[in-house]
């Protein structure tokens, strides 16, 4: 009963309500770090000078939101800049070419693309792998989404000016797009949030060197928190009206590490860990499953600076016949290094020969009502891949990746995604790290293997399970179905249903052998996930959502 109680009460469901976002000010020398183009020691007063009227645009007079970051982050210099960016490109083109990776048209049409956004001597190469690909196509618009670095920012906002400026020129914003947007209470209007903000404009220069004459508005939207319904409604609106000829560039950078940025997570090897939480962060976001995703940026907070921008795209993009493919990878560390303080950078892209539409999705696998998710020699498959992804992590103190050749990974249901708890109990029955994942954010195999070492090392209720432990542990797993709303609370049956609660940001979750081993009743359940959602007892009865998903535990 004690261990039951424990696990359902503390089991991590990696769901922590987390803030998104970088820190607001980087360090001077940082790869991020921004002074004010109108000098070192211009203030916030100064903002109103960034956006000036100019007859630049077709003779007529134009709101033009001017450049903050020319002479800085990139050259000031028309020539140069230019010369700089075609550049960037021809060395992407070269490296892709040695690879074998240079057939572009290969990918089929490219409906987004995910770019660094730090200064150009840092980060243009990896960009450029981005923007190579995207000469010879025609958009009429691109979205441009981004984090928020100077100033809180909730939901999505755009700017009133008509256009952004940069030394190659103005690039014209789609004013009748932002206005359809506002319209549908998707974006608002906020200016000062953009006055400084350089994660657009860093890309306007690469936009208009790749489409020179043929070069489309921008839709600028700095993507903030946003809740989940939120991105839901966006991504439908986004489908139905604007994707045929639309590209979306998610401007984001991924991992930030060092003291300058409050997170120092490992040490050395550095620059291999941080490039194993990358690879994390773009096997989640490749998925393109904005439920997964979702619970993966609660988790993994500090897994990319704009966290929301990747979120909003997965949500766009969740469920349709698209494809994303890595192109390129860097850090900040590699370039200098320096593994004190390192920025990674990511070039992305998603494709497939057909637009995001609102067609219904197919599920990722669906079993028989009443048949088990695994058999008996698959459940004994599970408990050995378990045992040793436990032995590798607390032989070595640390999380160690599955092995690439890892049989059972090759196989159904291994190779399929589920929902997974892994929960180790000590020699008296005591509970000694519970950790999973509600939603399926990887496969099972990597689930097991990920979730089994994070239960032994890395459950702050615990100290980190000692090789001389081993032996001792019992596991129980509990692999899920999809959790899927329910329209009240007696919808749910207790026995069969784990419960998802969610209520102003608040979650909190139950399996489903909580309530039968404590003998509660529904109410008496719900009243005590509240509670473990830092809800009052019966705050559940009103403006509350329910999800519900089984289990089989073994």
């Amino acid at each position: 009963m004690k261990g039951a109680w424990q696990i359902g009460i503390f089991c991590m469901s990696m769901m922590a309500i987390s803030g998104y976002g970088c820190k607001s000010h980087a360090p001077s020398d940082a790869p991020e770090a921004l002074e004010p183009a109108t000098g070192a020691n211009a203030t916030d007063t100064d903002s109103h000078h960034l956006y000036h009227n100019s007859p630049s645009i077709k003779g007529a007079t134009m709101s033009i939101r001017q450049s903050v970051l020319a002479g800085q982050w990139y050259a000031r210099d028309a020539k140069q800049l230019r010369s700089s960016i075609e550049s960037y490109l021809a060395d992407a083109q070269r490296t892709a070419a040695k690879s074998g990776t240079d057939a572009a048209d290969s990918l089929g049409s490219i409906h987004a693309i995910v770019v660094p956004h730090a200064g150009h001597v840092w980060s243009g190469p990896t960009a450029a792998a981005a923007y190579r690909i995207l000469k010879n196509h025609h958009y009429k618009r691109i979205f441009i989404l981004c984090p928020n670095h100077r100033m809180p920012v909730y939901g999505v906002v755009s700017v009133s000016a008509d256009a952004f400026e940069t030394p190659l020129g103005p690039v014209a914003v789609d004013r009748a797009t932002v206005e359809s947007l506002r319209n549908a209470g998707l974006v608002r209007i906020d200016d000062a949030a953009h006055r400084r903000e350089h994660a657009i404009e860093i890309q306007l220069p690469f936009i208009q060197v790749v489409f020179g004459d043929d070069l489309p508005q921008i839709v600028p939207l700095i993507v903030g928190d946003i809740a989940q319904q939120f991105a839901q409604n966006f991504a439908q609106y986004y489908r139905a009206n604007i994707a045929d000829d639309a590209l979306i560039v998610v401007s984001s950078d991924f991992l930030h590490y060092g003291e300058a940025y409050g997170y120092v997570p490992f040490g050395d090897p550095i620059q291999a860990q941080i490039e194993a939480y990358d690879a994390k962060t773009v096997k989640a976001f490749s998925l393109l499953d904005a439920p997964a995703f979702d619970e993966f940026a609660d988790a993994h907070p500090h897994a990319a600076c704009g966290i929301n921008a990747l979120r909003l795209a997965a949500h766009i993009y969740d469920g349709q016949a698209q494809t994303v493919t890595q192109l390129a990878y860097d850090t900040s560390g590699r370039r200098s290094g320096d593994d004190d303080m390192s920025v990674s950078y990511v070039a992305l892209a998603i494709t497939g020969n057909a637009s995001p539409s609102n067609a219904n999705k197919d599920a990722d696998h669906i079993h028989k009502k009443g048949d088990p998710m695994l058999n008996e020699s698959q459940r004994a498959t599970a408990h050995d891949l378990v045992k040793r992804a436990l032995a590798h992590a607390v032989s070595k103190g640390r999380e160690t990746p599955m092995p690439s050749d890892e049989p059972a990974a090759k196989e159904a249901p291994f190779n399929e995604r589920f929902g997974v708890f892994v929960t180790l109990h000590d020699a008296s029955g005591d509970l000694r790290g519970c950790i999973g994942n509600i939603l399926p954010v990887a496969t099972l195999a990597e689930g097991l293997w990920g979730r089994a070492q994070d239960a032994a090392l890395n459950d702050p209720r615990f100290d980190p399970v000692t090789p001389a432990e081993l032996s001792s542990l019992s596991i129980e797993i509990s692999v899920l179905s999809r959790p899927v709303p329910v329209a009240s609370p007696n919808d749910i049956e207790i026995g069969k249903h784990g419960i998802l609660l969610k209520k102003r940001g608040r979650s909190a979750v139950f399996l489903p052998q909580v309530a039968p081993e404590q003998g509660w009743n529904l109410e008496t359940t719900l009243n005590h996930l509240a509670l473990k959602a830092g809800l009052a007892p019966g705050a559940w009865r009103e403006g509350t959502s329910f999800e519900v998903f089984e289990a089989e535990v073994f």
